[in-house]
């Protein structure tokens, strides 16, 4: 089970940067979370750390709270409220 989390989030984080590339620029962030997502769980299924408690389950827990205030943030300053007005 843990090969298809780590799979899936690398290809979310790769098409999410083709999608970046061609449209969105504000999916830059995000698919660099998913890749780290995917690094994580890799690194957490190689090793013999727990990697999804304790000190380390924080990290990723403020790693995921940043990039969701920054990626919401870029969303709305540059595509939400622009067109709102």
């Amino acid at each position: 089970m843990d090969y298809l989390f780590i799979g899936v989030f690398f290809l979310i984080g790769i098409y999410l940067v083709a999608t970046a590339i061609k449209e969105y620029r504000f999916l830059l962030v995000p698919a660099i979370y998913f890749i780290f997502l995917g690094s994580w769980r890799l690194a957490d299924f190689f090793t013999e750390l727990d990697l999804h408690s304790g000190i380390y389950a924080w990290i990723v827990r403020a790693v995921s709270a940043v990039t969701l205030i920054i990626t919401g943030l870029i969303y709305y300053f540059k595509y939400y409220k622009p067109n709102k007005q």
